[in-house]
């Protein structure tokens, strides 16, 4: 059933063909088995009927919807029924049960409300827990990153010391090598140097 529709019927005076638009969804729903939608129906005849001024079949089709709310449990449609109820029932100048309606549609607007709040409340702590959870892997990660970079530049410096000390030990061995002083060869006795001087010139003199 499209509001739209039944809006404009309703504007235009043509209640009538309004009603009838209604009682055609009222058939559908009975089909389909959806209670909502017959407790919706009865809510629009009854809304029909109060701008036709036909406040007693008004009243007659919003008990309808009362009932078949109150079986589906429909606070928002109960709400509208007891709102719709305590306006015809003041229209007849029935202040009691005006009363009582207007009561009972307060009420369920307060527990509408109330659950809206609740539900909103639900829906922010979720926001906050989401939030607070993209924190710590935010920072979870952040720690595993400067964590990979105090390992990697550990393990640079490691490199550059294991180079640096080879490289000294390199220079070590080479200057040992090549540049260190040898050691003097040994010395002979001194007699033992004598006696190859005598001989030597001893050798060295023509033989007579």
């Amino acid at each position: 059933m499209s509001m739209t529709i039944l809006a404009k019927l309703v504007n235009l005076g043509r209640y009538d063909d309004a009603l009838l638009y209604i009682e055609r969804g009222i058939t559908a729903a009975d089909a389909l088995g959806v209670g909502s939608l017959v407790s919706n129906a009865w809510l629009n005849m009854a809304r029909v009927h109060e701008a036709k001024g036909s406040v007693d079949l008004a009243v007659d089709y919003a008990m309808r919807g009362l009932e078949q709310a109150q079986k589906n449990h429909e606070r928002a449609r109960l709400r509208d029924l007891h709102g719709l109820l305590a306006r015809l029932y003041a229209a007849n100048g029935d202040y009691k049960l005006a009363y009582d309606h207007q009561s009972q549609s307060q009420k369920f607007r307060e527990a509408i409300n109330t659950a809206e709040v609740n539900q909103l409340g639900k829906v922010l702590e979720a926001q906050m827990d989401l939030e607070r959870k993209e924190q710590e892997i935010a920072l979870l990660q952040r720690d595993q990153e400067i964590s990979a970079l105090r390992l990697a530049s550990e393990s640079t410096w490691r490199r550059a010391a294991l180079i640096g000390t080879f490289m000294l030990l390199g220079v070590i061995v080479a200057w040992r090598f090549c540049c260190a002083p040898r050691p003097a060869p040994p010395q002979r006795p001194r007699s033992e140097v004598a006696n190859c001087c005598w001989h030597n010139k001893s050798l060295s003199m023509p033989m007579k």
